[in-house]
C-alpha cells in the first residue's frame, strides 16, 4: 500500500504538487493584483517650470482615440480621463536652456535626473507609472538619463522632441516627390544648441526619402524666463525671436517657404498669440512675403506627446480602468531655500553637490503669484481647475 498522509489523504508527491499549483496560481493572482495596482498610479509630468502645463492641458483634454476599443477615433472624451497626475516644476533652476552654454550640461543632466526621482515616487504623492519629459531641453540633454533612472521603477520615459518632429510630418503630409519647404524651429538657445530638433528631422525626412527640407533655427533668447515671469516685456521679446528667425533664413539666402514652425520650447504655446501677429505682420514686409507659405502651421509637440503617451499605456495594459482620485493633479514646484538663487550661484553648482539651495513646495494659489494663477486660469483652464482644485 502506497504510504500516504493520513491529514488530507493524498501521497506527500500529489500534496507537493497540488501546494505547487496553488503557489503558482497565487503568483498569477498577485501579479494581476500588482499589475492593476501599478495601472491605478499617476502620469508623471515635469518640466523646468510652469511651461510644461501647457503639456499637462493636452495629457487632460486631447480626444484621438476612442477609449472602449482603442482605435484611433475620437468618441468625445479624453483619451486619459480616468488617469491622475503629478506635476514638478524645477522653477528654482530654471532657465535650463543656458547650462549648456554655461558648461554645466552634466550638472544639468543631474537635475534632470532629479526631476525623474521625484515624479517616479515621494512622501507626497504615489509613484508614478510613466513620466513626461514636458521641456525639450531636457528631453534634449537628460532623456537617456532618466530613462536608465527609470529602469528601477520599471517606468517608461517619453520626451516632446519626437513628438513634435512626428507632429510636423503628419501635418505637412511630408511625402518623396513634394514641392521644395522649410521648417522653421524656435527653442531654447540650449536645446538648439544641443542640435536635437536638426538630428531629429533630419533623420525623419530621410525615412520619407525627402531631400527638399531646409530647417531655420532660432534660440529664444531670454523668451523662456520672460513667459515664466510673466516679464512687461515678455510679447515684445516674443515678436524680437520670431522675427529674428525669419531674417536669418532670408539673409542666409533662404528660397522654399516656411511651411511649418515648431514650438520647441513648452513656454512658447503662452505666447503664440503674438507669433501669428508678427507673422500677419511679416506677410505684408515684401522682404517676407515670399518666404512664408499661405498655410504656414505652428506646430504644438504636445498633442501628439498626449497620444505616445495613451499608445504607450495602451500597449502595456496600463490604462487606469477604475477611475480618478479628486483632484486629478498632485502639482509641485522647486523654490530656492533663501529665496531666488543668484545667477552666479545657479550656474555655478556642480555634479554631485547635495544640497543645491533649493526646496520643493506646492505649486498652488498659495505659492503663486495672483496674476500667474490668474493667466493659467485664463490660458490652461482645465490644469489650473484640477491644481487648485480646494
Amino acid at each position: 500500500m502506497p504510504d500516504m498522509d493520513m491529514d488530507c489523504g493524498r501521497s506527500p508527491r500529489l500534496r507537493r504538487h497540488s501546494m505547487n499549483i496553488r503557489i503558482a496560481v497565487f503568483a498569477v493572482m498577485a501579479a494581476f493584483a500588482l499589475a492593476i495596482c501599478a495601472s491605478e498610479r499617476p502620469i508623471g509630468v515635469f518640466d523646468s517650470g510652469t511651461g510644461g502645463l501647457t503639456v499637462l492641458e493636452k495629457l487632460l483634454t486631447v480626444d484621438e482615440f476612442n477609449n472602449a476599443t482603442g482605435v484611433r477615433i475620437p468618441d468625445g472624451k479624453p483619451d486619459l480621463a480616468s488617469e491622475n497626475f503629478v506635476y514638478f516644476g524645477d522653477q528654482a533652476n530654471m532657465p535650463y536652456g543656458l547650462y549648456g552654454a554655461k558648461g554645466k550640461a552634466d550638472f544639468l543632466r543631474e537635475l534632470i535626473v532629479r526631476d525623474t526621482e521625484f515624479v517616479l515616487g515621494d512622501a507626497d504623492h504615489a509613484p508614478s507609472k510613466i513620466v513626461v519629459i514636458a521641456c525639450n531641453t531636457a528631453t534634449a540633454y537628460g532623456l537617456d538619463a532618466a530613462t536608465e533612472c527609470a529602469k528601477s521603477r520599471r517606468a517608461k520615459v517619453i520626451g516632446v522632441v519626437n513628438a513634435g518632429v512626428e507632429a510636423t510630418m503628419d501635418a505637412l503630409n511630408v511625402r518623396k516627390g513634394m514641392a521644395p519647404f522649410a521648417v522653421g524651429v524656435i527653442a531654447t538657445p540650449g536645446t538648439i544648441s544641443s542640435g536635437v530638433y536638426e538630428r531629429t528631422l533630419r533623420a525623419s525626412l530621410k525615412e520619407r526619402d525627402v531631400d527638399c527640407c531646409e530647417i531655420v533655427n532660432r534660440g529664444g533668447i531670454g523668451l523662456a524666463e520672460a513667459v515664466e515671469n510673466d516679464e512687461p516685456g515678455m510679447k515684445d521679446c516674443a515678436r524680437t525671436n520670431f522675427v529674428a528667425m525669419v531674417e536669418s533664413y532670408r539673409s542666409s539666402g533662404g528660397k522654399s517657404p516656411i511651411r511649418a514652425v515648431i514650438l520647441g520650447c513648452t513656454h512658447y504655446p503662452f505666447v503664440l498669440s503674438v507669433f501669428r501677429e508678427t507673422l500677419d505682420g511679416l506677410r505684408r514686409d515684401s522682404k517676407y512675403a515670399a518666404l512664408l507659405a499661405d498655410d504656414l502651421v505652428f506646430v504644438d509637440p504636445a498633442v501628439y506627446t498626449a497620444v505616445q503617451c495613451y499608445r504607450s499605456l495602451m500597449s502595456d495594459g496600463m490604462l487606469n480602468a477604475k477611475g480618478t482620485a479628486v483632484p486629478r493633479v498632485k502639482s509641485f514646484m522647486s523654490v530656492g531655500r533663501d529665496g531666488p538663487l543668484p545667477m552666479d550661484v545657479k550656474y555655478g553648482r556642480n555634479v554631485g553637490q547635495k544640497d543645491i539651495g533649493t526646496k520643493i513646495v506646492p505649486m498652488d494659489a498659495k505659492t503663486m503669484s495672483a496674476d500667474a494663477v490668474k493667466r493659467l486660469a485664463e490660458l490652461l483652464p482645465v490644469s489650473s481647475r484640477e491644481m487648485f482644485r480646494k
